[in-house]
């Protein structure tokens, strides 16, 4: 039974971690910023009051762990400072508070693919800096840069999913993408948290070369048993739209998800990653390819072909 601490535990990632690996037997030391637990643990696991600025909270919640795992950052923003400060400024806080620790434990960082594109976007650019600030710390951590990751409880791709489920795909941009289901993810973390392998890795659901939005479309059909019809969204309305977006931000002083930046990444013509580090350095294999991801979130069995 291992101890691990975990940042972000209330976001879509954070919180389907800490419950599977409940469930595995593990026990989990959880760091949240509410002033009431969001939901209730296994015996042995806790909550530890803070967040990435409080250096008291952090020595606490990775005290004696067996590893660590942060998934805690910002998507959110229209400045690069909202991403600096908790992606890079917040990761060398929680870095400092494992080096205190006198056996290091483990670290899995929750990293993007985004980050392999800093220009695009000052969301990727913090992803990339806070990559460098794990490795400049010198401990074993393995990063992931996952794709789009979906599943049941998350918002970024909720509405795509719906009017799927509709039986339309907007379509944004003419790239490829890679695609990866909630339930890889977390089996892809227990199974580093077993072999503990160390290094930079890109994992996607299986589908090499990824998707295009016909693909997404063939997928949903073969699921819901009915055609679902394609709509393109021009690329200048989607810059518009992220621009007027994140005017409105600015003026209200909150922090957007459509950005110009965002905006950027979703017009990006390659979002397609390789499996080939993280199969070479760990047992895990995926197992969610889109239709039958689609078929578990929808309640519905795959079928072959369309009517």
């Amino acid at each position: 039974m291992a101890l691990v601490a975990l940042t972000g535990a209330t976001g879509f990632v954070g919180s389907a971690l800490a419950r599977f690996l409940m469930q595995r037997g593990d026990r989990v030391r959880l760091l949240h910023r509410s002033e009431a637990p969001p939901f209730a643990l296994s015996q042995g696991s806790m909550w530890v009051r803070g967040d990435l600025d409080d250096q008291a909270a952090l020595d606490r919640v990775v005290d004696a762990t067996d590893a660590v795992v942060h998934c805690a950052g910002a998507i959110r923003g229209a400045t690069a400072a909202v991403f600096q400060h908790t992606n890079v400024t917040g990761t060398k806080n929680l870095m400092n508070a494992v080096s205190r620790q006198p056996m290091v434990p483990y670290l899995v960082v929750l990293s993007s693919l985004a980050a392999r594109e800093p220009q695009l976007s000052h969301y990727a650019r913090s992803k990339q800096d806070e990559e460098q600030v794990v490795a400049q710390s010198g401990h074993a951590a393995v990063v992931l840069r996952p794709p789009a990751i979906y599943g049941p409880g998350d918002k970024s791709l909720a509405d795509l999913f719906a009017f799927l489920q509709r039986g339309w795909c907007p379509m944004v941009g003419r790239g490829r993408f890679s695609l990866l289901y909630i339930h890889d993810l977390l089996e892809a973390i227990a199974v580093l948290l077993q072999q503990r392998p160390c290094g930079v890795m890109a994992l996607h659901d299986g589908r090499e070369g990824g998707y295009g939005w016909a693909d997404v479309a063939q997928a949903a059909q073969s699921v819901l048993g009915r055609r679902v019809r394609c709509f393109r969204l021009p690329d200048n309305l989607v810059r518009v739209l992220a621009a007027c977006n994140t005017a409105l931000g600015r003026l209200r002083r909150a922090d957007p998800l459509f950005t110009t930046g965002k905006a950027r990444e979703l017009l990006h013509a390659d979002w397609v990653c390789d499996n080939a580090a993280i199969l070479a350095a760990c047992s895990w294999q995926p197992a969610w390819p889109l239709a039958r991801a689609m078929g578990a979130m929808w309640g519905q069995q795959g079928t072959q072909g369309m009517p």
